[in-house]
């Protein structure tokens, strides 16, 4: 407002005719300009935003996508223990529960437990039986006559509300009875509607949910729906309390800026207040908003994102420094324009017009001065970002970046069904060479090895150098067949083999190595990246033990001989 009042002033000191018009035409056009521009970069800021959330809420459903995927196979890993020769006791079960330190390592589980179908003619017989077994008052509840029962008959940890869960019909209840019949009929694990789970303290309720894992004769056939009923036995269950089954994730974002993220989570893909799983009553959108929909064996969860009201908003520092800056430049041209229309016929005036341009001049100048600091402050940070993501030596991705990129491509791989192969590159006697010839010979290989790598793979892909002589490429889209996939994986590393044994030249010196792989398939079972990476290191050392320059890929025997 003040500069628009100067601008007034000077022009009726001026006065308006043809002469100064073309100074005000200028003046409407470069105002019109930083106005645009502004807006421009407002819109440009905004957009930065909602992407950097977006991504920040595609790593929120990631992680309890995996999250789910770590119980349910812990589940069926106490399924297991149905299917030995031995019998299953009270005994065994705590010992396999203690030995998962499940309480310490995944937050919210309230407790595994293990329930028992009962048909009505044995349902006498059974609690004799378990009363004989040092439990006097034990019964099934809730009362009633049904054609089968379901009783909780172990339960760890087996102490506060867990211990009054000891003969509970979980049948009775419909949404329990749901996803037990689902998993039952389907052989998944299998996740419960929304529940209210007693606190161990004894006070109050949670909300939570419950996954099942059937259990079934191991010698009966369970290929139909129908043998799949008849041959069970049971159900191996674990129940999580919601807000401590979130426990982590969202950890990471309120250290670094506090209540950063406002996530909900509904049963089901509707936003009622009857299917809140997850999160504050109070709804309230803002411009970031997002949906996201994880599906887990056939049951939905809808997730609701946005930024948290504590959250820091938008500064829009660029956009005001457009506008700012927009607005100054508008009237410095203005004034510099008018200066030199009123001034054209006065000689007499010349001297003062000089001394005025020059001055301009000088903070165009200091201006120019001041953007080229911004420009170096900005191609520093992007080296700091580079630094980040990347391997300085061989300028490929890091580690960092690499668990990134396979992380997204095991997402993708269950939901496309394609293939992907993950190689681990050990580079043979590396370290003889490097103590010979000295370190700067070393990294000169390690420099050329990744231009090798980088030169032979396709965009898709990925190389990365996790540390020392040390590589790893991600192959991924490979075919939807498990023996293509692997023929491709074959097909791959032998010329990598072959392109990695070729004589490099290092200075005036010819010199040869050659490298041991190992390699990984991965498609459409749930994996976590740093399991992975474990299965392609125990098959590179299995490639080292063959003699190395050769590759193997990875197997169950593997990790049985590793371990032995």
């Amino acid at each position: 407002m003040v500069l628009l009042l100067g601008l007034l002033m000077l022009s009726l000191n001026f006065g308006l005719c043809k002469k100064t018009f073309p100074a005000y035409v200028m003046l409407c056009i470069t105002l019109l300009l930083t106005v645009l521009a502004s807006l421009y970069t407002q819109q440009s800021d905004e957009a930065n935003k909602a992407r950097d959330f977006s991504f920040v809420s595609d790593q929120i459903t990631i992680k309890i996508q995996d999250r789910l995927t770590a119980y349910a196979l812990i589940l069926k890993g106490a399924a297991a223990l149905f299917a030995t020769k031995d019998s299953v006791d009270r005994q065994k079960w705590r010992t396999y529960t203690e030995a998962l330190q499940v309480r310490g390592a995944f937050p919210g589980v309230k407790g595994i437990g293990f329930a028992q179908l009962i048909p009505a003619s044995e349902l006498a017989a059974h609690v004799s039986r378990f009363r004989g077994e040092g439990f006097p008052k034990y019964a099934v509840y809730p009362d009633g006559k049904r054609s089968v029962y379901t009783s909780i008959i172990y339960i760890e940890p087996f102490r506060d509300r867990n211990i009054q869960t000891l003969g509970y019909d979980m049948l009775s209840e419909p949404v329990r009875r749901a996803a037990m019949e689902s998993a039952r009929d389907t052989g998944r694990a299998t996740l419960s509607g929304k529940v209210e789970l007693a606190k161990e303290t004894g006070t109050g309720i949670q909300t939570g949910t419950l996954m099942y894992v059937p259990v079934y004769h191991n010698s009966m056939p369970k290929d139909t729906l129908e043998q799949r009923r008849a041959a069970l036995i049971g159900w191996v269950y674990g129940s999580y309390y919601m807000k401590d089954f979130m426990s982590g994730i969202l950890h990471e974002w309120a250290n670094n800026e506090g209540k950063l993220i406002d996530l909900k989570i509904y049963d089901g893909l509707q936003a009622t207040p009857a299917a809140l799983l997850f999160g504050g009553t109070h709804d309230q959108r803002t411009p970031l908003h997002q949906r996201r929909t994880i599906e887990f064996n056939g049951h939905q969860w809808l997730l609701t994102l946005d930024q948290s009201t504590a959250a820091p908003a938008i500064w829009y520092v660029g956009a005001w420094g457009v506008l700012i800056g927009g607005l100054a430049l508008s009237a410095l041209l203005f004034v510099l324009l008018l200066s030199i229309l009123n001034m054209r016929d006065k000689n007499s005036q010349l001297e003062i017009v000089n001394i005025e341009l020059t001055s301009k001049e000088a903070e165009i100048a200091s201006k120019a001065e001041k953007l080229a600091t911004i420009n170096k402050e900005l191609a520093s940070q992007v080296e700091m970002e580079s630094l980040a993501f990347y391997d300085p030596l061989t300028n490929l991705p890091n580690r960092r970046l690499l668990f990134d990129r396979l992380t997204q491509k095991l997402a993708s791989s269950v939901r496309t069904h394609e293939y992907g192969a993950l190689f681990f590159i050990d580079l043979d006697h590396f370290k003889i060479l490097n103590d010979t010839y000295g370190h700067a010979m070393g990294d000169l290989l390690l420099q050329r090895v990744g231009e090798r790598l980088s030169g032979n793979i396709r965009s898709s892909d990925t190389a990365a150098r996790l540390g020392g002589d040390e590589f790893v490429l991600l192959l991924s889209d490979l075919s939807r067949d498990h023996a293509d996939a692997i023929r491709q994986a074959q097909v791959a590393g032998d010329k990598l083999l072959k392109t990695l044994s070729a004589p490099y030249q290092l200075g005036e010196s010819t010199h040869h190595i050659t490298a041991s792989i190992g390699i990984t398939i991965f498609g459409n079972l749930p994996i976590i990246a740093e399991d992975l990476l474990k299965q392609a290191d125990t098959a590179m050392y299995d490639a080292k033990n063959g003699g190395r320059n050769t590759l193997s890929f990875f197997n169950s025997k593997l990790v049985i001989e590793k371990i032995k």
